[in-house]
């Protein structure tokens, strides 16, 4: 789906949940959505090392090497900084509103991701 098709069906789909109060079946398939995502994302920039990088881009220098990191290391650090910034992104973010549509949804909630 191209950005501009991606960033619509963002704005439609944040309509939605706010008319539901951000609550309830859609809500719970968005949220799930979002944190398989970013825990996708950044298991793969662990894995690969991309992730110091990254965090250096956004201002949050992290050093040494997660090549000494087992798979439930990385799993656990993956899964807290979702749900940190997952948390931060729908109660401050999403629900009052704040994320306009200027960024596709999901590629907003990675960036926060870092910044957690």
């Amino acid at each position: 789906m191209r950005n501009a098709q991606r960033r619509l069906a963002d704005h439609a789909l944040v309509k939605e949940l706010a008319a539901a109060g951000f609550t309830g079946p859609v809500f719970d398939v968005a949220v799930t959505e979002f944190a398989s995502y970013g825990i996708a994302v950044l298991m793969a920039w662990m894995r690969t090392g991309q992730i110091f990088g990254k965090c250096m881009a956004k201002g949050r220098p992290v050093s040494g090497s997660t090549s000494q990191w087992s798979r439930d290391d990385r799993l656990e650090i993956a899964v807290e900084t979702t749900a940190r910034a997952l948390k931060y992104f729908l109660g401050e973010v999403l629900a009052p509103l704040q994320w306009l549509g200027g960024a596709i949804m999901i590629a907003a909630l990675v960036a926060f991701q870092l910044r957690r």
